[in-house]
């Protein structure tokens, strides 16, 4: 809390942005090393698709979601202060 009390404003959109910017440049490059090379005939199947959307979700969750509460918590911090 008191890196959101005493950060500049901006801070609280650049980390958000920069940790979904840096997953989605994740993503695609898992992409083309886990799920190119194995495709049949160089197209991915639907059972393919599926699975890297799974992962990607579950991966998301794990790693967006801290800083999603974190931005959150840092908000209030800065909307109530004593």
């Amino acid at each position: 809390m008191l890196l959101g009390r005493f950060s500049p404003p901006y801070i609280s959109v650049i980390v958000p942005c920069g940790v979904a910017v840096w997953f989605i440049w994740w993503l695609v490059g898992y992409w083309d090393e886990a799920v190119t090379p194995y495709a049949p005939f160089g197209e991915p199947t639907l059972w393919n698709v599926v699975v890297f959307t799974m992962q990607a979700g579950v991966l998301a969750a794990y790693l967006i979601g801290p800083v999603v509460g974190a931005w959150l918590l840092a908000l209030q911090a800065r909307v109530r202060k004593p």
